[in-house]
C-alpha cells in the first residue's frame, strides 16, 4: 500500500508551528509514504526527501472566492486573487488544481458548490474527507459532488499540529513505492485502486479544543 495524506500545514503558514522534520517523523510514525504540504500563501516548493517521507511542494492560496491548492507549483502564486484567475495560473505551472473542503458548514474557506461548478473543467483532485470538518454530512457532499462530475477523491488530515498529521489520508493499493516527484507520477496513482482512510473530527472535539484554547489564554 502507498498512503499520502494530501493536506498538512507546516510552520510556513502563519497559524502553525510544525516544522517539516517533525511532519515526516509523524508520518513515519503513522506509515505514510508521503505528504502534501500545503501551506496559507507559501509553499516549500521543492520535493523533499526527509525520513524517508516525501514532502510534495503545494499552496493553499486565499483566493476572493474562497481556498484552493496548487500542486507542484514552480512558483507561488498571490493571494486575492479570483479563483478562475488563481486555477489558470495552477495550470500554467502544469500544477495539479485541488480542491480542499468544497463543502464546509462552519469555516470561511470553502468555495461551495457554484463556485466550483464554474472551475470543474480545471479540477484534478477534490477533497471528500477533511479532518476539521465537524459533520460527516459535509464530507458526504463532496464525495457525491467528486463522483457526479468524475473527480478523484483527496483525503487530508489539514493538520495545524503535529498530532494530527496522517489522521485522513488516501490508500493506493500498490506496493510500487515509486518517487512521488512530478504532477504526472501523482496522477499516476490514481490509476490503482484506492481507499479513503480516515473521519472527521467532529463537533465535541472542535468545541473542546476551543475551551482548551481559551482555559490557556
Amino acid at each position: 500500500m502507498f498512503k499520502i495524506d494530501f493536506h498538512v500545514h507546516s510552520n510556513l503558514s502563519y497559524d502553525c508551528d510544525t516544522d517539516l522534520e517533525e511532519i515526516a517523523n509523524k508520518c513515519k510514525e503513522n506509515n505514510l509514504d508521503a505528504v502534501v504540504v500545503a501551506d496559507h500563501n507559501e509553499t516549500i516548493l521543492n520535493v523533499m526527501e526527509i525520513n524517508g517521507v516525501t514532502l510534495i511542494p503545494a499552496e493553499e492560496i486565499f483566493t476572493r472566492d474562497g481556498e484552493i491548492i496548487g500542486i507542484f507549483l514552480s512558483q507561488k502564486i498571490e493571494p486575492f486573487l479570483s479563483l478562475s484567475e488563481t486555477v489558470i495560473r495552477i495550470k500554467e505551472q502544469n500544477g495539479i488544481v485541488y480542491v480542499p473542503h468544497p463543502v464546509d458548514f462552519y469555516r470561511k474557506g470553502g468555495i461551495g458548490l457554484k463556485k466550483l461548478n464554474e472551475i470543474i473543467e480545471y479540477v484534478d483532485i477534490i477533497e471528500v474527507m477533511n479532518y476539521k470538518t465537524l459533520t460527516k454530512l459535509e464530507n458526504f457532499i463532496s464525495r457525491k459532488i467528486a463522483s457526479k462530475f468524475n473527480r478523484r477523491f483527496g483525503a487530508g488530515s489539514d493538520a495545524h499540529k503535529v498530532e494530527d498529521v496522517g489522521k485522513c489520508y488516501i490508500e493506493f493499493d500498490t506496493d510500487n513505492k515509486q518517487k512521488v516527484d512530478s504532477p504526472y507520477r501523482l496522477l499516476e496513482l490514481f490509476n490503482y485502486p484506492y481507499f479513503v482512510k480516515g473521519t472527521n473530527r467532529g463537533l465535541l472535539k472542535a468545541i473542546n479544543l476551543k475551551v482548551r484554547k481559551m482555559l490557556n489564554t
